[in-house]
């Protein structure tokens, strides 16, 4: 894991160790939850949701973030649904100068 690469002020000023330790403590308790509650379902609440957009957002970051999802297959499939939505590819695409 390798989320001390994280900085809220930027990058040169040192990670809060206790910020660090603190979020991956939450995402510990809180994946296995997405990941139980994917199974067997398609999207968090069967059908494509709200809920799928605001975890998806938020689950999405653990790559930028280099935490390893392979312990979560039911996560990493519901990503890779997301992302091959031309919705999700269209919001998440850089805008163009």
């Amino acid at each position: 894991v390798v989320i001390e690469n994280f900085h809220e002020e930027g990058p040169d000023e040192p990670a809060d160790e206790a910020l660090c330790a603190s979020s991956l403590g939450w995402l510990a308790r809180f994946l296995p939850v997405v990941e139980q509650q994917l199974a067997g379902r398609e999207f968090v609440t069967g059908s494509f949701s709200l809920a799928d957009i605001t975890l998806g957002c938020t689950i999405e970051l653990c790559a930028l973030l280099k935490l390893d999802l392979e312990p979560y297959p039911q996560i990493r499939a519901w990503l890779s649904r997301l992302e091959a939505r031309q919705s999700w590819r269209m919001a998440s695409a850089s805008p163009t100068s």
